[in-house]
């Protein structure tokens, strides 16, 4: 079920050769309870996005649809009224009132709409945020982690259907980042919302189900994340870096070559020390294959057998390819060995 669209959207600042067009022409749709990271670089046009899709700022052009308002038609104070009930929104800089405690600043919202606190809800909201031992504290009573999770109740205080974030681990560190992170999931499937994140942090991002990158003012790719995720970035990681993923490519098949190379140089050292050692010694070398320990005893008292008779893989290629030559030595020819393995078995 759709719960957000943008229909063309656009922003610029300034005029003229001063211009600045921090979007240009943006479509996009969202469905409800959806977990949405937007990513790209800086200057990309992420902020801005948010702030129009919040009805924060007002666009140059296009439209903004939540729940099939258009929010940009409506008069200011509708509009503020429209995304107090249905945008929360949390911010990097935690902007909490100093003066208020941890509960009077998550009830703010609630109270500026005049609305009556749903006190079962608010309590079963503080006890998620894990803050219930801490809501009568003001907020430099508090840590970083436990003020970002004030700003989070205050956002979901009013129920919202849609919960911005923009870059809300920013100031954290990363315990606490993803302590943050788990919590709004946490939150937003437990209330039935849908979450958009703007985040530089590659980890948050692991855990959306869309991810949406930004360049320049307008979306450069919209990726569904069907697959594992990591499997997912590293893909587009391999595609955008195709030189660096070429070279790599070439380097993994020539260390295979080499590898392989090495295997057979070897191969074929063992194999010619072996020739050498039956064809240069009076006595008689052999390999023999599948030999059980007395068959092999039995053999040994009637001839020498070197340690390379004992080598199976090595002694049942030569004797496939060579059976002649390997006992024609001393006169042991293949006849005699036949009939002498034949009173051996």
């Amino acid at each position: 079920m759709e719960i957000l669209r943008v229909e063309n959207l656009s922003k610029s600042y300034g005029k003229g050769e001063a211009e600045v067009k921090a979007l240009q022409n943006v479509n996009l749709s969202i469905n409800k309870g959806e977990f949405v990271a937007i990513v790209g670089p800086s200057g990309s046009g992420k902020s801005t996005l948010l702030h129009l899709l919040g009805g924060v700022d007002k666009p140059t052009s296009g439209k903004v649809f939540i729940n099939d308002v258009d929010i940009y038609t409506l008069k200011e104070k509708d509009l503020a009224i429209f995304r107090r009930r249905n945008v929360g929104l949390i911010y990097q800089f935690y902007n909490l009132i100093p003066v208020l405690t941890v509960k009077e600043n998550i009830m703010l919202p609630a109270e500026l709409d005049n609305r009556k606190i749903d006190s079962e809800y608010y309590e079963d909201l503080i006890k998620t945020l894990g803050l219930k031992e801490r809501e009568n504290h003001l907020p430099n009573q508090l840590s970083g982690g436990q003020q970002q999770r004030t700003s989070i109740g205050r956002a979901l205080i009013n129920r919202p259907t849609i919960v911005l974030a923009d870059e809300p681990t920013g100031n954290l560190d990363s315990k606490n980042s993803k302590e943050v992170v788990e919590l709004l999931k946490i939150s937003v499937k437990k209330y039935k919302q849908t979450l958009i994140v703007i985040t530089h942090d590659t980890n948050i991002a692991l855990q959306a189900d869309r991810v949406i990158t930004m360049e320049d003012g307008i979306i450069k790719s919209d990726e569904v994340i069907y697959m594992n995720l990591y499997t997912s970035l590293t893909i587009r990681y391999l595609k955008e870096n195709k030189i660096r993923t070429l070279v790599t490519i070439i380097g993994i098949i020539l260390s295979t070559a080499l590898i392989c190379g090495i295997g057979n140089i070897c191969m074929s050292l063992l194999d010619y020390e072996i020739r050498s050692a039956i064809s240069s010694n009076s006595d008689f070398y052999a390999s023999f294959y599948d030999l059980n320990k007395k068959d092999a005893l039995v053999v040994s008292k009637s001839a020498e057998v070197s340690k390379y008779g004992y080598n199976q893989e090595v002694g049942s290629a030569l004797i496939d390819k060579e059976k002649s030559s390997l006992l024609e030595v001393n006169s042991f020819d293949k006849n005699t060995f036949d009939s002498y393995m034949l009173t051996v078995e």
